[in-house]
């Protein structure tokens, strides 16, 4: 008897479930239709738009707000480079105690240095009799003075010596004057010739010079005979 009334209670408890889901599948139904299916006067209260405060809908709430972030982002530029310019200014005091030195600026680019200026390479002097350096000279047919050989000695003279020249000089009447000029690297010396063998038609002229200055790179002779019927000239430069 007890177990019939506890089965009879479970059966009409498992109805009791079944029409509550049915009632809700059915309740679901309905809420899941399509709008169109939906009447009128119940879409439009239940799909109206939300609505904002009227204050929020004016653009002057919003002018104070730009002004006071613009007030802003200008304070925190301007704070940024006055620490920058404190920090530069105590980067100098610091640099000048310490006596670090500071950076020189670049020279400009028109300073161009000028070119090195090269010398020619000194050219070597060849003796032929231990000092002394002989010339022939070859003046052809003139009239005057003709020079046929200078001896120089030494050949390779340096500042401070004495060059001493001797030409041989022949002539169809008497050689009445013999000069001559030393060309030097910064200057020139003059000499008066004197005949130390020979006649005034045919001899030997012999001239000192005490260098002064230096040969290496000007090294001319000039020798200049005059005579009863014409003057004549000869040049002579042992580093040519």
């Amino acid at each position: 008897m007890r177990v019939t009334t506890i089965t009879r209670a479970f059966l009409r408890f498992i109805s009791v479930k079944k029409r509550v889901v049915r009632h809700n599948h059915k309740h679901m139904l309905k809420s899941t239709l399509p709008v169109n299916n939906i009447p009128g006067n119940l879409l439009s209260k239940n799909l109206k738009k939300p609505s904002f405060p009227d204050s929020l809908k004016k653009p002057a709430v919003f002018i104070p707000l730009i002004i006071i972030g613009i007030i802003y982002l200008g304070l925190n530029v301007w704070i940024f480079f006055y620490s920058a310019k404190i920090a530069r200014i105590k980067l100098g005091e610091f640099a000048t105690t310490m006596n670090i030195p500071t950076k020189k600026p670049p020279q400009s680019v028109f300073n161009i240095t000028p070119p090195l200026t090269l010398k020619p390479s000194i050219i070597p002097l060849k003796p032929d009799d231990g000092t002394k350096g002989t010339y022939m000279v070859s003046m052809g047919k003139h009239t005057g003075p003709v020079v046929s050989k200078i001896i120089f000695d030494p050949l390779d003279v340096q500042k401070g010596q004495t060059l001493v020249v001797v030409a041989s000089i022949k002539n169809d009447v008497t050689v009445k004057e013999v000069k001559g000029t030393l060309q030097t690297d910064h200057g020139k010396l003059e000499a008066i010739f004197s005949r130390i063998d020979g006649s005034d038609t045919n001899g030997s002229w012999k001239a000192s010079f005490k260098l002064n200055d230096t040969v290496s790179y000007t090294y001319i002779l000039t020798i200049s005979a005059q005579g009863e019927n014409g003057k004549s000239e000869v040049t002579t430069a042992p580093r040519s």
